[in-house]
């Protein structure tokens, strides 16, 4: 199982599994990616397993019900509702004040985050983890192509 530059959230899974990922007999690898507010039952849980491990890097997992890589953070990845925010696919933006902005990596070497072109993958001082790459959206005032000239 590999998981890359994605983001899992606000899923709600069974009671007796985790609400984002559950893992059975598999090694995963995640990659800079948020696995986080999901639930499972009445609890945070977003990713265990039975039988599995996880490795990779530069991740934001809220509640692992596992062992995780060490330089995994766990605080709030602070997502804002899912919506659109450009491109094809809603996506849930990260707020100004995000932990996850320019802690990622770009394992696949991607060009664009998940909304695609315009929206490049890396912007800032480091790749954001997730799927969305926070990044200035065109000026509203001048988003239609007209400029009052």
């Amino acid at each position: 199982v590999v998981i890359s530059n994605s983001t899992i959230a606000f899923n709600h899974g069974n009671p007796a599994a985790s609400g984002g990922v559950s893992l059975y007999d598999v090694s995963a690898l995640v990659q800079s990616s948020i696995i986080a507010n999901n639930t499972a039952g009445s609890a945070g849980r977003d990713i265990g397993g039975t039988n599995s491990s996880i490795g990779g890097s530069s991740n934001l997992i809220r509640a692992a019900a596992m062992d995780v890589p060490s330089d995994t953070l766990s605080g709030d990845p602070q997502l804002l509702a899912l919506n659109s925010n450009g491109g094809s696919t809603r996506t849930h933006a990260l707020l100004a004040t995000s932990p996850a902005i320019d802690q990622g990596e770009n394992p696949l070497d991607l060009q664009t985050d998940q909304r695609r072109s315009p929206y490049v993958r890396e912007f800032g001082v480091a790749t954001d983890i997730g799927a969305f790459e926070r990044q200035p959206g065109p000026d509203p005032i001048f988003k239609d192509g007209f400029d009052g000239a």
